[in-house]
C-alpha cells in the first residue's frame, strides 16, 4: 500500500493470517511476478484504517478481493527491498515446507494442489480426476495465494483418465496438463508471464494413461527435469474447446515447456494419438541454448 520509511511497509492482507514477526518472506513484482528480493519481518503491527479502504479496494481491482477491506499490516523488514504499490509480498515460514504425498490414491478429485516448497509426491494414484491432476506452482494472479514452486519431485505415479472435464480444455484456460508446474495468471494476461519463478523441478517415472490433455505441462521455470515417463494417450477427444489459445499455441505433443529455462528432458515414451505427433514441443519464449532433449520418442 505505501513505504513510510525505509524497510516499513504498510501492506493489505488477503485474510488476517499468515504472517508474523519473525517470518522469512519473498516479494514479487506486481506485473511480471518476477521476485524483489527475500527478507525477514523484524516487527508488524496492525491496525484498521477507515480512511484507506478505497485505496485498499483499488489494490484489489480484478483479483480475489480482501476479506479485510481496512486492515493494514505495518511491517518492519530486516534488509530493504524495491516494492512499489501494488507488488506482493509471501511468508515463506507459513507454506508447508517439505510436504510428502507419499502412496496415497485419488480417485475422482478435482485436483491436488501442492504448494509447498522442498515438497515430495511419490508412487501416488489419480484416476478419473475433473481438473488438472496434479498442479504445483503460483496462483499468486487472481486469487493472490502462493509463492512458486521450489525444489519439487513428482515421481513414479501413476495416472488415468485424468482432466475429464471441460473446464482446463477451453480456450482461456492455463492449466493443461494431467500434471501441471506454472503459474496462474491475471484474468487480463495472454501468454506466459516473464518470469522463471518456479524453481528445481522434477518429473520423472510416472505413468500417464488417457489424459483428456497434456500429460506433462510446465512453464515459468528455472531448472526443469522431465526423464524417464510412460505416457499413453493424451488429448483422447481430441482438442474441441480450443486448448492452448490463451498462450497461443496448436497443441501438437504429449509434453509442453514455455517460458523457461535450464531444462533436461530425455528417455520419455509417448503414445502417438490425433493431437500428439511429438513427444515434447518446447515454445519459442524457452532459453533454447540451456534447454537439452536426449532420448524421447513416441511408441
Amino acid at each position: 500500500m505505501a513505504k513510510p520509511a525505509p524497510r516499513r511497509f504498510l501492506l493489505s492482507p488477503k485474510w488476517d493470517i499468515g504472517l508474523l514477526a519473525g517470518d522469512d518472506v519473498e516479494s514479487c513484482d506486481h506485473a511480471t511476478f518476477r521476485s524483489l528480493g527475500r527478507s525477514k519481518v523484524e516487527q508488524l503491527t496492525k491496525r484498521h484504517a477507515p480512511e484507506l479502504k478505497a485505496k485498499i479496494a483499488q489494490i484489489w481491482k480484478n483479483k480475489s478481493p480482501t476479506t479485510q477491506p481496512d486492515l493494514i499490516y505495518d511491517v518492519v523488514l530486516q534488509q530493504d527491498l524495491p516494492l512499489k504499490v501494488g507488488d506482493a509480498i509471501t511468508s515463506l515460514t507459513h507454506i508447508g515446507s517439505g510436504a510428502t504425498a507419499l502412496r496415497c490414491s485419488f480417485h475422482a478429485c478435482g485436483r491436488v494442489l501442492m504448494k509447498a516448497p522442498n515438497a515430495i509426491v511419490e508412487n501416488c494414484q489419480f484416476t478419473f480426476s475433473t481438473g488438472v491432476a496434479l498442479q504445483a506452482g503460483s496462483d499468486i494472479g487472481f486469487w493472490s495465494e502462493s509463492g512458486f514452486a521450489d525444489n519439487l519431485a513428482f515421481r513414479n505415479n501413476r495416472f488415468s483418465h485424468c482432466v475429464n472435464g471441460a473446464n482446463e480444455m477451453t480456450a482461456g484456460s492455463g492449466t493443461l496438463g494431467a500434471i501441471y508446474v506454472g503459474m496462474v495468471a491475471p484474468d487480463s494476461v495472454r501468454g506466459f508471464p516473464d518470469n522463471v519463478q518456479n524453481r528445481r523441478i522434477i518429473i520423472e517415472g510416472n505413468h500417464i494413461d488417457d489424459s483428456f490433455i497434456y500429460a506433462i505441462f510446465v512453464s515459468n521455470a528455472d531448472g526443469v527435469k522431465i526423464a524417464g515417463n510412460q505416457i499413453g494417450q493424451t488429448f483422447v477427444r481430441g482438442n474441441t474447446f480450443g486448448a492452448g489459445s490463451l498462450y497461443g499455441i496448436k497443441p501438437d505433443s504429449a509434453v509442453f515447456v514455455g517460458r523457461s529455462r535450464n531444462v533436461e528432458i530425455s528417455n520419455n515414451v509417448a503414445a502417438r494419438g490425433r493431437i500428439a505427433t511429438n513427444t515434447v514441443a518446447i515454445d519459442a519464449t524457452c532459453d533454447k541454448p540451456t534447454v537439452h532433449l536426449a532420448n524421447n520418442r513416441l511408441a
